[in-house]
């Protein structure tokens, strides 16, 4: 019965943390949230910056312009076929000052607020994944697992009184290029600026 007794003992623990915010404790303030990569890769890219520097409140002025998709890829379970996930992804993906863009949304957000935030990926064996706006960062589900910043170009609506961003992309460089990418229902959204 030791045993049962420490279980036991453990999940009235969580139970008891997760009353308090379902923290894992690793939130190192305001926009730096913990994610945790899976322990097996189901996909890799090679190249990926390992460095990963990152700076919240960075310019976002370089991310501004036309973006292409090149790749859509089953990444979790969806609603979306693969072929309306194509579709709706043919369309350019345009981020500017004036309005934000992409054959996801059914409308454009006018006049969006663009914000660089960094959330570190912990190293640690065991640790809980935290999800950020009711989502995991792709390396949770094998995809650029080898970063060790997650970097996050956010998408803000100022009609929308939540202060929540209406999207993001994780920006990801790759062979010393940055790409985009978004997860829309299960899928994997890699772009590159439109040329």
């Amino acid at each position: 019965m030791p045993q049962s007794k420490s279980l036991q003992s453990s999940l009235v623990l969580l139970f008891a943390m997760c009353m308090f915010g379902c923290s894992d404790g690793n939130a190192t303030g305001p926009g730096i949230v913990s994610s945790v990569a899976p322990a097996t890769s189901i996909s890799s890219v090679t190249g990926e910056d390992k460095g990963g520097s990152c700076s919240s409140g960075e310019d976002v002025g370089r991310y501004l312009g036309n973006y292409h998709v090149f790749s859509v890829e089953r990444m979790t379970g969806g609603l979306t076929s693969e072929a309306k996930a194509r579709s709706k992804s043919s369309a350019p993906v345009v981020l500017s000052t004036a309005i934000y863009k992409s054959g996801w949304l059914d409308k454009g957000i006018r006049n969006p607020r663009y914000v660089i935030s960094c959330y570190p990926v912990p190293a640690g064996e065991g640790e809980v994944p935290v999800v950020t706006w009711n989502a995991h960062w792709t390396n949770f589900y094998g995809f650029g697992t080898n970063r060790r910043v997650i970097k996050v170009l956010e998408v803000h609506d100022p009609a929308d009184a939540d202060k929540s961003p209406y999207t993001w992309f994780e920006v990801v460089d790759v062979d010393g290029n940055e790409q985009l990418w978004q997860q829309h229902d299960g899928w994997l959204l890699r772009m590159t600026r439109a040329h």
